[in-house]
């Protein structure tokens, strides 16, 4: 008998898009599935295109809860899933049929742990590859870390995985913050001494222009610090040897957030380039490492004009 994998999709005021996400789940060729929603407070019709599936197909079952957002709604998949493995999909994207029979294919033939698609931000693109050629990744952490991050897969994010429940069925996401997928895919992987990748496109990743990663800077992106925070902590406790490697990570992230919202004037934006500099300036203390542009402050500010000559002449 084929082993149970369960799907778990919170939602949150998705309308515009739910609809295509479970057709496309449903459409899957492998069948044997337990599909959880998680619908997180939604306030939109999201709740009763939810239910309506629920009444359609035996496999899809519908909780719902106050809003905890997409951590606690994760986390409240997790506690009641049943299946042998698990595998995230974000209720605004799209899988292909052959996502999860692939994902699981490659899994059992490579005795992995874990296996990882493509993904693509264009839905043109989302096709199941034929005989899809895979790479197994092990060796030790800092070894699968890194050979992960060399890869072209959907490195630390939480969907386009599936995991065996040994892996994945004991750890949770962190409640309250955004940029929860990188912690849970570090502590993850410690789970996992096999990953399979696979060069199938099987999963689309939708971009919105109203994502929360995509807003003007507001106080959610301080997330960010509490992310580092946390990658900080989990590598010295268990990964010591990982801690510049982590610190890099964090330093290339706040960089990116740096080049992002240095267009914005705003009072909140302006108090978040001060921290991103203070936090990347004490990073490059930690590493040893030099960087001409977070030397200092006056580096800072002249790196900081630079960038907004960039975007306006862009504009």
């Amino acid at each position: 008998m084929e082993p149970l994998i369960s799907v778990i999709i919170p939602i949150y005021n998705v309308e515009a898009y739910l609809k295509e996400c479970l057709e496309s789940v449903l459409a899957q060729t492998y069948a044997y599935l337990e599909i959880i929603l998680i619908d997180d407070g939604s306030t939109d019709g999201s709740k009763t295109i939810a239910e309506a599936y629920q009444a359609k197909d035996s496999r899809v079952h519908l909780i719902q809860q106050e809003n905890l957002g997409l951590s606690g709604a994760r986390n409240t998949g997790l506690d009641a899933a049943k299946g042998d493995y698990f595998l995230f999909v974000d209720s605004d994207d799209v899988i292909s049929p052959r996502h999860i029979e692939d994902l699981y294919a490659a899994v059992i033939a490579s005795d992995a742990d874990s296996a990882q698609c493509l993904y693509t931000r264009d839905i043109v693109q989302l096709k199941d590859v034929k005989n899809p050629k895979t790479t197994l990744i092990t060796g030790d952490y800092m070894m699968r870390v890194k050979s992960l991050a060399a890869s072209n897969h959907s490195f630390k994010y939480a969907w386009g995985r599936l995991m065996k429940r040994s892996v994945a069925g004991r750890i949770r996401f962190e409640v309250g913050m955004i940029l929860e997928d990188g912690p849970y895919f570090y502590e993850t992987l410690d789970e996992t001494s096999r990953v399979v990748l696979l060069d199938s496109p099987s999963y689309f990743y939708r971009k919105r222009p109203d994502s929360i990663l995509n807003a003007p800077a507001n106080p959610r992106h301080f997330d960010q610090f509490k992310k580092n925070q946390l990658l900080e902590s989990y590598f010295e406790k268990k990964h010591p040897e990982g801690l510049d490697y982590s610190r890099a990570q964090s330093f290339s992230g706040n960089d990116a957030l740096v080049k992002r919202y240095v267009g914005e004037d705003t009072a909140i934006a302006r108090e978040l380039l001060a921290r991103l500099y203070t936090e990347n300036h004490t990073l490059l203390e930690k590493r040893s490492h030099k960087n001409f542009w977070y030397r200092s402050t006056s580096h800072y500010a002249l790196y900081l004009r630079l960038l907004r000559l960039v975007h306006r002449i862009k504009r």
